[in-house]
């Protein structure tokens, strides 16, 4: 398992010298990044609205254009390769959106009323989790779109992150603590 890490970090670190190199330095505030299952490296660059897709060859596209980002931590992928993105729909993210990306980049929109969305985690369960900036909620959509409130952090969770044994984990940098909670009911 170690050795796994250790190589996907250096195939991150070649991946990002080939970006900064044959690919150039264009990006224009890169907000969120998200690794498919194929080891492709998506990034929501924010400000021309466009999630791009490098190969791990380095090899770079645009994936979607066209999409209004959040500014926090806002892609992730599920079991079968779609990409959920949060995209906030008025000033400061009020009345956030999560949309969804089939594999082939057909866009749905998956969720709506998310309160001022930052970030984004899924669980092995395909369960989205999303952080509310504005009250401190996270929120538990199931696959099929049903919204909970799973957790309260009492002040906007900035970062989220899910593990393979079914905890989530919340990060509060007002608070400078990191929250775990058990996702399996």
């Amino acid at each position: 398992m170690g050795l796994r890490i250790v190589l996907r970090v250096m195939c991150l670190a070649a991946l990002l010298v080939s970006i900064n190199g044959a690919a150039g330095v264009d990006l224009n505030n890169p907000t969120a990044l998200a690794f498919d299952h194929s080891g492709n490296l998506f990034v929501a660059d924010h400000s021309p609205e466009t999630i791009l897709k490098f190969t791990p060859d380095g090899t770079r596209s645009v994936f979607v254009t066209g999409v209004r980002l959040s500014e926090g931590n806002g892609l992730v992928f599920d079991a079968a390769d779609n990409l959920f993105v949060l995209s906030p729909s008025g000033e400061y993210h009020v009345g956030g959106t999560i949309l969804k990306f089939s594999p082939d980049g057909r866009r749905s929109t998956f969720a709506n009323s998310v309160g001022l969305p930052y970030s984004l985690a899924i669980d092995a369960s395909g369960n989205l989790f999303v952080s509310d900036w504005d009250t401190g909620s996270v929120y538990k959509l199931t696959p099929k779109g049903e919204k909970s409130v799973f957790a309260t952090t009492e002040i906007r969770a900035t970062v989220l992150a899910s593990d393979r044994a079914g905890n989530l984990f919340v990060g509060v940098a007002s608070k400078d603590s990191i929250f775990k909670y058990a996702t399996a009911s």
